[in-house]
């Protein structure tokens, strides 16, 4: 992790929206090279890849996926409403047993202070180092559909990542472009895929 980043989660958002856990960050797809035919129809035939030990270094992890609708009778399960109860709870819990203002001190006891501030501490280290790397998608479209992301195999690195030339592993890029490639970028010596 090379750049400053702040996880914000809302509560007031559905956890299927994947955009309850806001983080910023770095994403990439760990593709078999054979397969990256459907990742470049829906994005672009460009790319840039890094060996997976040295994205791991930089503190990438990789995606955990849930497919929607999940055939459970509570729309609480089924929609993950548990998710934004368990951050709502963690929030008003905090605003509930701290002191309003020097003047008026919290309404409970100092351990019961101190262990909802251990439980604040436990919830975001949650949200950011598991909940953050959730990611809900559609499991009855096809792998070619633009709202499934499964064939993705996403890597997240939080914040931003630096990288030297050196550190690349291979680059993809339609043949057209090699000539511009090679002028633009001199000492590039890795490997180079074409694709489209």
């Amino acid at each position: 992790m090379d750049g400053g980043f702040t996880l914000t989660t809302l509560g007031d958002v559905s956890p299927l929206s994947n955009s309850m856990y806001h983080l910023p960050m770095v994403c990439f797809c760990d593709i078999p090279a054979d397969d990256f035919a459907i990742h470049m129809a829906k994005y672009s035939h460009f790319g840039i890849a890094f060996q997976k030990t040295f994205l791991i270094q930089k503190g990438a992890r990789p995606v955990f996926y849930i497919p929607t609708p999940i055939s459970r009778s509570s729309a609480y399960i089924r929609e993950f409403q548990f998710l934004s109860d368990f951050h709502n709870i963690g929030v008003e819990l905090t605003l509930a047993t701290a002191g309003a203002s020097p003047d008026k001190p919290s309404p409970c006891t100092e351990d019961i202070r101190a262990l909802v501030e251990r439980l604040g501490f436990a919830t975001n280290s949650l949200n950011f180092e598991v909940l953050s790397y959730i990611k809900f998608f559609d499991g009855q479209t096809s792998d070619e559909d633009e709202s499934n992301y499964y064939m993705e195999r996403e890597w997240r690195v939080p914040g931003t990542m630096s990288f030297s030339l050196n550190d690349v592993s291979r680059i993809v890029l339609p043949a057209s472009f090699t000539e511009r490639f090679h002028r633009d970028v001199p000492d590039y010596v890795s490997q180079l895929m074409f694709a489209g």
